[in-house]
């Protein structure tokens, strides 16, 4: 949960030809608060702006900021000092001047977005505001929008990969030794919850920008509230990356101060809570169906319920290595009741007996039923529910996350992970996308699985009634595209036969067929669940209204899966279109190029290539899905995959069967594609600039035959690939587009 230290009230009014103050808390708002109120006056088409801050703390404020961004994006700002002696305690300071021009009666202006933020004694905050301005029939019908802008994080380490990057300040370094995460020596892991055990670490870290896009340059962490006989403290307090050991179970309110370069504050409180480990019998008694929805059945059935049963017998005595990610709250320094608190439990002693599992294998030789027929050790072996979600012993926090740190803590794909745009373009790192409802359900990791699979409707807090309750959380807070996005952690869904003969699955949460928005099904198979989103999101009632000139736009950005089973073109007659062999050939689609193996970027330590410690680009190939990218200042590509067809392959840009541009020259794939766009295009009708239509077609400057050839060059250029995913097909399309847009031939080219 989080808390806020600065509330901000109020409501707009709109009057004609006046200024009208208004507000929710115009007086006496609440104890402790800094409230607001925002007066709005219409002078013709022109809007200006009041704010008025009511200071109703017992600290006397140094000043005041009220800054934001108006509709054309134009940031203002506007300060005020503390009055000699008034200290702004119980008193009101009036900032104004912003003005809106070219307004017309009945339009409406916004969001305009502010931030206000007052530094004294014990007051500080950063709050974003929007709010929507809508001046029709002469009075307003605006509230009041909060667009929460968080700036602690919980940080994840993972205990596999080697997180050095995880902190950048070195003297909180992480390093890796023996298959551990290290901090001053002590092993360390962390799911990024807010959920810990007691006697174990709570990492945070603070975002580099506030709520305004200003660079923070000053960090100020401290622990505001905590148990009884807690000596809890921040360690390196004015780090950017902090941690505190949370010693005594319970609620621990730790607040930030993020000063930006210009010497304003921001504020941000979080609450961590440190508890014990219960096991998932406990959270079944629930969770079966008898109180909440039944989330136990399905668990059983993944992998994840008998890891450690079914592992048992391959562990040996000399490596722990398996045993922290097999069982529940492993952590040798806390005492939050996990399996290693059970084994102390059952005569396990670290300083005489060694590691867990050499004192379970040797020196006890427990069989696997003797550890399941122990009252305590019993409880905490494989990933259960509180391997993910936290200690629910003490405290039902419920702590649930869909980024990647949770997984992470054991599947080391982190790393591919981080290169990938799934994990730089996603989620609130693009937050044009994140605060779109439109656009959530394919931009953030919460809107897919709410939106995309579970057929809800996407509702910010800020959109919420008391009929529609919220399915997302804020969009400055919406995680990006990770783990439990496309892989549903509580089921074993659409299960296989492995070579060994057991039931495996991939836990997916789409296989197999799969509607794209265009009215077509295919079997994707594992890539179903790329092409829920990487398929032009257009369907059959836009496409005729946009080929009807409704529609302003043609294709979306992503029609990677149009391309690549050849569907979704305008036609111009009865002409047919021919695949290329990918589409029947490469089955399994998307994941069989892009998932492919990590290609080697070099030798290991042992100075040899082709042996078990060659150095893997981890930019591309696996969980990056990148094709080509940059690893370690070095172009990589992985055409390994490739060449499994064509023999000697090692680059995409394969040279092509014929001149399809008709430039006299036999170009590769790519380059052959890139100039028939470009041929294309020059028959396309542009915008002032000289720029393809995209954005602004009707039927007023377009006709039919251009819409639907607009239409085309867009679904091959939006694809990205040039060709590379169905190279027949993007070239037949444009070949096609161009004659019936010309009624002739593409010069010189050799038709497909």
């Amino acid at each position: 949960m989080r808390k806020r230290v600065l509330v901000v009230g109020g409501v707009l009014a709109l009057l004609f030809g006046t200024l009208a103050a208004v507000g929710a808390f115009a007086s006496g708002g609440e104890a402790g608060s800094v409230d607001l109120e925002m007066q709005a006056g219409r002078n013709v088409n022109a809007i200006t702006y009041s704010i008025i801050v009511h200071n109703n703390t017992s600290s006397a404020l140094s000043n005041v900021y009220v800054s934001g961004l108006v509709p054309s994006g134009t940031k203002f700002e506007k300060a005020t000092t503390t009055p000699a002696g008034a200290g702004l305690i119980g008193a009101t300071a009036t900032v104004a001047g912003w003005v809106v021009n070219n307004v017309p009666a009945g339009g409406s202006v916004g969001p305009i977005q502010y931030t206000v933020t007052a530094t004294g004694a014990s007051v500080g905050a950063n709050h974003a505001w929007s709010r929507w301005l809508n001046p029709k029939d002469g009075s307003a019908v605006s509230s009041d929008v909060r667009a929460d802008y968080p700036l602690i994080g919980m940080k994840s380490v993972s205990f596999r990969a080697n997180n050095t990057e995880a902190y950048p300040e070195k003297q909180v370094a992480i390093t890796l030794k023996g298959g551990y995460a290290y901090q001053n020596s002590e092993k360390i892991v962390t799911s990024g919850l807010n959920s810990v055990g007691v006697g174990s670490y709570a990492y945070m870290e603070s975002r580099d920008t506030d709520a305004l896009g200003e660079k923070v340059t000053a960090y100020s962490w401290q622990i505001t509230a905590k148990p009884f006989g807690s000596g809890a403290a921040i360690e390196i307090p004015t780090a950017q990356s902090v941690r505190f050991k949370a010693d005594k179970i319970g609620k621990y309110i730790v607040r930030l101060t993020a000063t930006n370069a210009k010497g304003q504050p921001a504020v941000d409180e979080i609450e961590v809570y440190a508890g014990e480990y219960a096991g998932a019998s406990l959270c079944a008694s629930c969770h079966d169906g008898s109180v909440a929805q039944d989330m136990v059945s399905s668990w059983k059935e993944t992998g994840h319920a008998t890891k450690f049963e079914v592992t048992y017998g391959s562990y040996t005595g000399e490596r722990d290595y398996c045993v922290r990610c097999h069982t529940v709250g492993y952590d040798e320094a806390d005492a939050a009741g996990g399996i290693d608190d059970a084994a102390r439990a059952a005569g396990w002693n670290p300083a005489k007996d060694g590691s867990f599992l050499h004192w379970v294998k040797d020196t006890k030789a427990f069989s696997l039923a003797d550890i399941k027929s122990d009252v305590n050790m019993s409880q905490m072996i494989n990933v259960q529910c509180e391997s993910c979600h936290g200690p629910g012993g003490n405290a039902h926090t419920q702590a649930k996350t869909f980024n990647d740190g949770t997984c992470t803590q054991c599947h080391p794909q982190q790393q591919q992970w981080k290169e990938s745009a799934h994990a730089k373009k996603t989620g609130y790192n693009e937050i044009h996308m994140a605060e779109g409802t439109s656009c959530v359900e394919c931009h953030t990791g919460q809107g897919f699985v709410q939106v995309a699979i579970r057929g809800k409707k996407a509702i910010f807090p800020n959109q919420a009634t008391a009929t529609e309750p919220a399915t997302l959380v804020d969009a400055n807070a919406q995680p990006p595209i990770a783990c439990a996005t496309c892989h549903d952690p509580h089921a074993a869904t659409y299960p296989f036969k492995a070579a060994d003969g057991s039931l495996k699955s991939l836990q997916l949460r789409v296989e197999g067929d799969v509607a794209m928005p265009n009215g077509v099904t295919v079997d994707a198979e594992e890539s179903a669940v790329c092409v829920k989103c990487h398929a032009n999101r257009r369907d059959v009632t836009y496409k005729a209204e946009y080929l009807a000139g409704s529609r302003a736009r043609s294709t979306h950005d992503n029609t990677q899966a149009d391309i690549f089973y050849g569907v979704g073109q305008f036609t111009f007659g009865s002409e047919t279109y021919v695949n290329s062999v990918h589409p029947s050939l490469i089955t399994e689609g998307c994941v069989t190029c892009h998932m492919a193996a990590n290609p080697v970027a070099g030798p290991g330590p042992d100075g040899k290539a082709g042996t078990s410690d060659d150095v893997k680009a981890l930019s591309v190939g696996g969980h990056s899905w990148n094709m080509e990218a940059d690893w370690e200042g070095k172009p990589v590509a992985n055409t390994a995959v490739c060449a499994q067809c064509h023999a000697g392959l090692n680059t995409f840009n394969r040279t092509a069967a014929g001149d399809y541009d008709g430039d006299g020259k036999i170009e590769g794939v790519q380059d052959e594609v890139k100039g028939l766009l470009a041929v294309l295009a020059a028959k396309l009708p542009k915008d002032a600039s000289g720029v393809v239509l995209s954005s602004t077609i009707s039927a007023t400057n377009t006709t039919e035959l251009q819409r639907k050839a607009l239409w085309n060059y867009y679904l091959v250029n939006n694809d990205g690939s040039n060709g590379v995913h169905n190279t027949s097909f993007a070239v037949q399309v444009l070949q096609k587009t161009y004659k019936a847009l010309t009624g002739s031939d593409v010069p010189g080219a050799k038709l497909r």
